[in-house]
């Protein structure tokens, strides 16, 4: 690359790196002409954001000049890979040009694989704490669920951020007494320094009654965080725990930008409330809209279960079109779950949708999707007996399975003895073939010809 700058090369190196192309990164810095503490930092860095922190430490070692940025980003390397021994011994090499940024690595790291005792050890030693070191032993200490310890060193603190705060607040929510973070809240306030979404959100989740609900919820709206629709979806939640469902419906009917995460509050808050079938239809009205939230969010944040519910409210008015387009989206995010593909099936059946039917089951027997299999179980004469769907392991099977088939037939043409399960009661327009040998392996019909033969006089229970 003739004519190229030092800088063209070193991002060109950072950009194949941060592309999983670090062989051509190699490659790539080892043409360039010229190789300036920069370029040999990048490779560095290259290697330790792919975990190659072996062949990171080859090239540090045969860097000519290291900056005090190529120190950090091999220490952080080894703390980043529970590799701490290594990290320490590096650590003690370079303690006499380490600033701040080095300091503060070592505590944040040695915190994260558990070193809380050495984190602290670390943090004494440090010669000039700034509020970055301050902040990270704190929030070791929440992490690890070591209030007093967390809430002693944030009072020694020279000076507070939002981040020190936070810090504090979040680690009364979360590990208690839930008084304290609204205690810091007010605190909080008095010195001037404005809550952010974290801070709202933790010093909700800290709410222990409907009063401490209220007063956040006032000091929300005076602080105009009330459009949030995080903070809007958090609301939802903890109305609907704290036993007032219309608050929480009156929160998510002024919400005005809904994503996922309002829906799912609000079905669960109804759920919660006895009102699961109403949950369904309401979310069903908004379904289309709902399919619009899901294929704009990231990929990271999707996942079976919300599919699922999605299925679950076009099974409930029958929306084969929508059910269509989430049929893909199942087998990208939940390729192996049953979960999501018996709601398609017993949707496509409901709906006399064979052929699509048929895909479903074609899609599952070649990803290897297996349901769960559905038992019974009948107590006779003092022993218990499980019986599986499609079972043939009981010794007298070819027995009973003359006797299921006599059932069955019995049952369609008489309608006595058992009932149809859901999923037969929508395939009336199969073949009747098909229907005796799938209702001769049910575990209902396995169960009453058990108990047809060995029992016909003697008490069971059946379950």
């Amino acid at each position: 690359m003739p004519g190229k700058s030092a800088v063209t090369w070193t991002t060109m190196i950072l950009g194949y790196a941060r592309s999983g192309l670090i062989m051509e990164s190699r490659e790539l810095f080892d043409q360039m002409p010229e190789k300036n503490v920069v370029a040999w930092t990048s490779i560095v860095k290259s290697y330790v954001e792919n975990k190659q922190i072996d062949e990171a430490r080859k090239l540090f070692d045969k860097m000519p000049f290291r900056s005090l940025y190529s120190w950090n980003i091999m220490i952080s390397g080894y703390l980043d890979n529970k590799r701490v021994g290594e990290a320490i011994e590096l650590f003690r090499v370079m303690m006499p040009q380490s600033n701040a940024v080095t300091w503060t690595s070592m505590v944040t790291g040695l915190a994260r694989n558990g070193l809380i005792k050495a984190a602290r050890e670390y943090f004494d030693q440090m010669p000039n704490k700034d509020i970055a070191a301050w902040n990270a032993m704190i929030t070791a200490y929440t992490d690890d669920g070591l209030m007093i310890e967390a809430n002693e060193l944030f009072n020694l603190m020279p000076e507070k951020n939002a981040v020190s705060w936070n810090a504090v607040i979040t680690g009364y929510a979360r590990n208690g007494p839930g008084y304290e973070a609204l205690k810091h809240l007010a605190l909080m306030l008095r010195t001037c320094y404005r809550p952010n979404n974290i801070t709202i959100t933790s010093a909700l989740t800290a709410c222990e009654s409907m009063q401490e609900l209220m007063q956040v919820h006032a000091l929300v709206i005076l602080l105009g965080f009330d459009s949030e629709t995080s903070i809007s979806n958090a609301f939802v939640t903890m109305y609907s725990r704290s036993g007032d469902l219309g608050a929480a419906e009156d929160v998510f009917k002024a919400l005005q930008d809904k994503d996922i995460v309002s829906w799912t509050a609000m079905i669960l808050a109804y759920s919660n409330h006895g009102y699961g079938k109403y949950a369904l239809q309401v979310f069903a009205c908004h379904i289309n809209e709902a399919v619009k939230v899901v294929n704009g969010m990231p990929p990271k944040k999707k996942d079976g279960a919300l599919i699922g519910t999605l299925l679950g409210a076009c099974k409930l008015h029958g929306n084969v079109d929508v059910a269509n387009q989430l049929e893909e989206k199942l087998s990208e995010m939940d390729p192996t779950g049953s979960g999501g593909y018996v709601l398609l099936a017993n949707l496509y059946a409901g709906q006399g949708k064979w052929d699509n039917l048929a895909r479903v089951r074609k899609k599952m027997k070649d990803k290897q999707v297996r349901k769960v299999a559905g038992f019974s179980q009948i107590t006779v004469k003092d022993k218990t007996y499980a019986f599986f769907v499609g079972g043939n392991s009981h010794p007298q099977w070819n027995t009973r399975w003359g006797r299921s088939e006599v059932l069955v037939e019995t049952r369609y043409h008489r309608h006595i003895l058992v009932s149809l399960p859901p999923t037969l009661q929508m395939k009336k327009k199969a073949k009747w073939r098909d229907k005796r040998t799938e209702m001769s392996y049910s575990t209902q019909v396995s169960v009453t010809t058990h108990k047809v033969i060995d029992s016909a006089v003697l008490p069971c229970m059946v379950s």
